[in-house]
């Protein structure tokens, strides 16, 4: 339903948009995306079984020039920061007015992304502790599922001095003492 919805409003708001696809899931997204390269792509937080972020994430490493505008009710700082880090065009409210929508669709492409004010206001208690990079997450990921410095250095063709570094860098921003509380953040923020 709320992808009729979408395509009915962008229809109806941008007649200039061409639908080139559609898809439910991370794995079925993914290829369709990298093939078409559409221009932007609007995209649900929730996706079965995986998040927007892993889709983001993928897309991005590829094709860095597509655009992606988030359609979200969550209200995870920490998810909606990494959207931001990752360059997302808009951080949307399935609230949102179709002036906002509109504004969305005609504007062009900026550094900055369009954040609805619902989702500011979410973000607006951010602290410190969230603002990790996404190599951090990355490595905080590798941490968590119980690689060593040296595993995660090679894995990531890196110096090992170079993952100490980012190591030092998360533990300090999330106030984790070892390994293994990272591993509980990570699982407590759905990283792994």
């Amino acid at each position: 339903m709320v992808r009729d919805g979408l395509r009915l409003a962008v229809s109806e708001l941008a007649p200039n948009y061409e639908q080139v696809g559609e898809a439910s899931s991370v794995a079925t997204a993914l290829e369709p995306i990298i093939n078409l390269r559409p221009q932007v792509v609007f995209l649900d937080h929730f996706l079965q079984e995986q998040t927007g972020l892993e889709l983001v994430q993928a897309v991005k490493k590829i094709r860095p020039e597509i655009e992606f505008v988030i359609v979200t009710q969550a209200e995870d700082r920490f998810a909606l920061q990494q959207y931001i880090g990752l360059g997302v065009k808009a951080l949307i409210s399935k609230t949102n007015s179709r002036e906002e929508l509109r504004t969305i669709l005609n504007s062009p492409k900026t550094r900055e992304p369009y954040i609805a004010p619902s989702l500011k206001k979410v973000l607006s208690d951010f602290n410190s502790t969230e603002k990790i990079t996404p190599r951090e997450i990355e490595i905080l990921k590798y941490i968590a599922k119980g690689h060593s410095n040296k595993e995660i250095a090679q894995i990531l063709n890196c110096s090992e001095h170079t993952v100490k570094t980012h190591k030092v860098s998360i533990m300090r921003k999330l106030h984790c003492k070892t390994s293994v509380e990272i591993s509980v953040w990570a699982i407590k923020h759905k990283l792994i």
